[in-house]
């Protein structure tokens, strides 16, 4: 069998396929998220117990929310890439998504270890055994629970807080600075590395005896990647080096953040999506990325492992929230995820 995907990993619909689009579990005219739409679907519609996929700027997380399961993004450097094509390398990692959480945990501990054709992927415990969350301090960035959520997608998220509350965690409301501002830095970043990552495919730099720059990227690329690639060599241009410095700068200063809320509290929580799935040809362009990309794409660029799973549902249709940890803590992360999945079943 074969899952379908956006195109080099490029999407948030899983619309842009070679295999065409994939639909919704519960509505095939709705979409499952993306880019690992595929495996989501097939994960939620019974077909497997589990399937991987890849998750750079919330791949796993953003279509396990939209379909109803469990999608993990592990700490960046946990699990071997080996075989995955890159598109930001600084990103990329290879995810799980299962019906259950520990599901997820069982397989994540088969894959994670170090690689001899991988070496990002390191040798560090992975200590598995469920944590009771009584006493853990659960932090809820304001910036991800801003006005723009939708009203059920808030509802349910906070019913999970109210869950959590009741299982002896200590929910607090906290600012973390940066957050408003990850889709962009995130945008910026994942554009100029999918240049450098995709230039063995690129006509730019194939040069015109293998074929003009516009029929190579035709064939090879789809519009979304095109888009992305056109930027990242646009924001390398020495005329734009100062755009691309102020991005630098922010996404260290994100981590920075991140890392001091992190040592104030044990896990960050939020809706993992702003709205539940969306009916396809709703929405189009640059602006569906930047309307995901703000809530999952801060523990991308700081390589936290996040994880999405449900948390109910928005008229028939399942909201996921997620939960951030620190790095190299997926066993927390993963406790609070199972804590939820008690609560909420």
């Amino acid at each position: 069998a074969r899952t379908g995907m956006d195109a080099l990993a490029m999407g948030v619909q899983t619309d842009t396929g070679v295999h065409g689009a994939v639909g919704h579990p519960a509505d095939p005219g709705l979409v499952p998220g993306g880019s690992s739409g595929g495996s989501a679907v097939a994960v939620a519609r019974g077909l497997f117990d589990v399937a991987l996929g890849s998750d750079t700027g919330g791949s796993v997380r953003l279509p396990a929310a939209l379909c109803g399961v469990v999608g993990l993004r592990p700490t960046w450097g946990r699990v071997s890439r080996d075989g995955l094509v890159p598109l930001a390398s600084s990103m990329d990692t290879v995810g799980v998504l299962a019906r259950e959480v520990g599901t997820v945990a069982t397989v994540l501990q088969v894959l994670a270890g170090p690689s001899p054709r991988d070496a990002t992927a390191r040798a560090r415990p992975l200590p598995w055994g469920r944590r009771a969350v009584t006493g853990l301090r659960v932090g809820l960035p304001r910036a991800w629970w801003s006005t723009d959520l939708d009203p059920r997608v808030r509802e349910a998220a906070s019913d999970a807080v109210a869950a959590l509350r009741d299982a002896g965690a200590l929910p607090v409301a906290m600012d973390v600075a940066g957050l408003d501002g990850a889709g962009a830095v995130y945008a910026a970043w994942v554009a100029v590395e999918a240049a450098s990552d995709l230039a063995r495919y690129d006509g730019r730099r194939l040069g015109t005896a293998r074929g003009d720059v516009e029929t190579v990227r035709g064939r090879v690329f789809g519009d979304e990647a095109v888009r992305r690639v056109v930027v990242g060599h646009a924001l390398t241009d020495p005329s734009w080096s100062a755009t691309w410095a102020r991005a630098r700068q922010a996404r260290a200063a994100l981590g920075a953040c991140l890392a001091t809320a992190l040592a104030d509290v044990h896990v960050l929580l939020g809706p993992a999506s702003a709205s539940p799935a969306w009916r396809r040809g709703q929405r189009t362009g640059p602006l569906q990325h930047a309307t995901t990309d703000r809530l999952l794409a801060p523990a991308s660029l700081a390589g936290l492992p996040a994880v999405s799973v449900p948390a109910g549902t928005a008229s028939g249709l399942p909201v996921g929230v997620q939960v951030v940890g620190r790095a190299w803590d997926e066993a927390t992360v993963l406790s609070v995820a199972a804590a939820l999945e008690d609560a909420l079943r």
